[in-house]
């Protein structure tokens, strides 16, 4: 089912869209207002907080006020934190609930989310996903796209090209956001991953899918 069809929109209120990130040296600000944008055309409510969604949070580290803003105040000594614990589920959340929508949630969660509602595009076949998406990486070396566990969950930027711009937390010690450049591989469906510490990006992994916001049904 395609976004038109699950969210008819008349012709006077649908204005064509580009599916490519404006042209800019400051991709992330200009992104965020097209974003907004985007979501407003497809199935979101106006909502005039969206258009600092992505700047009001990213980037930034553990303790900053932007980051106690995007995990909603979650803290390394919160219950329920253990080492090695990731904030990557944060982000995809975050614009979850600002939009009105609370089952989007955690890194499995995405994808459960997304095919509970129907908007669960599996990667393959040269689909792509465009800005706003929200994506999932497999764990390293699941090859399994419908049931593989998911390691890594964020927000698509730009993936027009084999370098893609993506807008991530889970960064640095797992407790940093920030905006990353990824490299896709279309013949083995894998995209690097996040930055951890000063290492550089993980290695690469199966990108599992994404959910298409235009056809998911938020509030």
């Amino acid at each position: 089912m395609n976004a038109s069809s699950r969210h008819p929109t008349p012709e006077s209120a649908a204005p064509a869209r580009s599916t490519e990130l404006p042209a800019t040296e400051s991709w992330p600000l200009a992104t965020s207002a097209w974003l907004a944008d985007r979501l407003r055309a497809g199935s979101c409510p106006p909502d005039p907080a969206f258009d600092e969604l992505l700047p009001g949070v990213l980037p930034s580290k553990y303790n900053e006020q932007k980051f106690k803003k995007l995990t909603f105040g979650l803290t390394k000594d919160s219950p329920g934190v253990t080492a090695g614990y990731t904030t990557c589920g944060s982000l995809p959340m975050y614009i979850a609930r600002m939009l009105g929508d609370k089952a989007i949630t955690g890194t499995n969660g995405v994808r459960t989310a997304g095919v509970n509602k129907g908007a669960w595009l599996e990667a393959g076949d040269g689909a792509r996903p465009k800005p706003g998406d929200l994506y999932a990486l497999l764990n390293k070396d699941s090859t399994d796209r419908a049931g593989g566990g998911i390691s890594h969950v964020g927000v698509i930027v730009d993936a027009s090209t084999n370098e893609w711009k993506t807008a991530d937390a889970g960064q640095g010690d797992g407790w940093a956001a920030d905006y990353v450049t990824r490299e896709y591989d279309p013949d083995a469906g894998t995209l690097s991953g996040e930055i951890v510490g000063t290492s550089g990006p993980r290695p690469a992994r199966v990108l599992a899918g994404w959910i298409d916001v235009e056809m998911y049904p938020f509030p």
